[in-house]
C-alpha cells in the first residue's frame, strides 16, 4: 500500500505500520519457503518413483540429491557443475 509519509510516499507490506513490517516479511518468507520445500518434496517423490533407468540416470539422480538436500545452506556449485559436465558428454 502506497502511503504518505512526510513529503514523499513510502510502500509498506499490506499498508502494517512501520514496526511490523520485518515481522509481515519474515511471515512472508516462511511461507515461501514452505511452498518450496513442499513443491521439492513432490518432485523428488515423483523422480524416486520413476526411479534411475540405468548408469546415466543414476549418476544423475545421485548429483541432484547431492544438489537439492534439505541441510545445503546455499546452492551446491560443485554439484550444479557436475550436472552440466554430464549433459555435455551424454547430450541425448
Amino acid at each position: 500500500m502506497l502511503r504518505r509519509a512526510g513529503s514523499h510516499f513510502c510502500l509498506r507490506p499490506g499498508g502494517l505500520p512501520h514496526e511490523q513490517v520485518p515481522e509481515a516479511l519474515a511471515h512472508q518468507h516462511e511461507e515461501q519457503s514452505k511452498m518450496f520445500s513442499q513443491l521439492r518434496d513432490r518432485v523428488a517423490a515423483k523422480l524416486r518413483d520413476l526411479g534411475p533407468q540405468d548408469e546415466l540416470d543414476k549418476a544423475i539422480s545421485a548429483v541432484v540429491d547431492r544438489g537439492t538436500a534439505e541441510t545445503l545452506q546455499a546452492p551446491d556449485w560443485s554439484a550444479n557443475m557436475e550436472l552440466v559436465d554430464v549433459v555435455n558428454r551424454n547430450p541425448e
